[in-house]
């Protein structure tokens, strides 16, 4: 069992930018509008989730966090940290990164409760959070690092959706997780998430072609990547 996490100051100074995204209702569904049979990412839209209590237990849990109670922040934590770690590792290349963004995520969900609206899903708000905490984590970590010379004939890779179909959940996060970040973050906001490039770019501070060439360059290492692994055949 992972250890739970205790206070961790100054984790909040890069989030503020990005929270409000969080409240909005619409924000909060994006993914389930996203889940279409043609696109092949939607299999990673599917998170483990240990829910022993029913909805009101639940409640319960969250109004007790509230006052900040730390035997029902622990029980809050072991529910979704499955959950929690499952999105938070497609947007990293290890599971030390994983882990870490989720201590981010859950410090953030304990010091920001009151900003929770009890009328909508909880398990989509946090879900909301911890994409939030991975892109901050990202733009911390990985924001200035590129890939243009590692992808010198990509421009010349087409890749179809029928090729990514083929392929197991297991094996396209695989896939996913050994791209560069910015590729990494590209398919993970646009081919998951849901948002369009205009939205990326001001989430991630970069211009709207930027985000455009970073989601075709991730489609073409993901199919190079496939290739040299032999995921699929030539």
């Amino acid at each position: 069992m992972q250890r739970f996490p205790g206070a961790m100051p100054g984790r909040l100074a890069a989030f503020k930018s990005g929270w409000s995204h969080v409240h909005n209702e619409k924000q909060l569904h994006r993914q389930d509008y996203f889940r279409g049979a043609g696109n092949p990412f939607a299999l990673l839209c599917e998170y483990p989730y240990n829910m022993s209590a029913g909805e009101s237990r639940l409640a319960a849990i969250i109004e007790a966090c509230r006052r900040q109670d730390r035997a029902s922040q622990k029980e809050l934590y072991q529910l979704f940290y499955s959950f929690t770690l499952a999105i938070a590792m497609r947007y990293t290349a290890s599971t030390d990164e994983g882990r870490e963004i989720v201590n981010d995520v859950f410090y953030r969900v304990f010091t920001k409760i009151d900003h929770y609206n009890p009328e909508l899903p909880f398990k989509a708000w946090l879900h909301k959070v911890t994409v939030h905490t991975a892109i901050d984590y990202y733009r911390k970590y990985h924001h200035n690092t590129t890939q243009t010379s590692e992808l010198a004939d990509a421009m010349a890779v087409e890749v179809e959706n029928a090729v990514f179909s083929r392929l197991s959940a297991d094996e396209l996060r695989a896939l996913v997780q050994q791209l560069p970040p910015a590729y990494r973050m590209a398919i993970n906001l646009y081919a998951i998430e849901g948002y369009n490039h205009q939205e990326i770019a001001g989430m991630m501070g970069i211009t709207e072609g930027t985000s455009k060439s970073n989601l075709f360059k991730a489609r073409a290492r993901l199919k190079q990547l496939m290739l040299s692994q032999e995921v699929i055949s030539k």
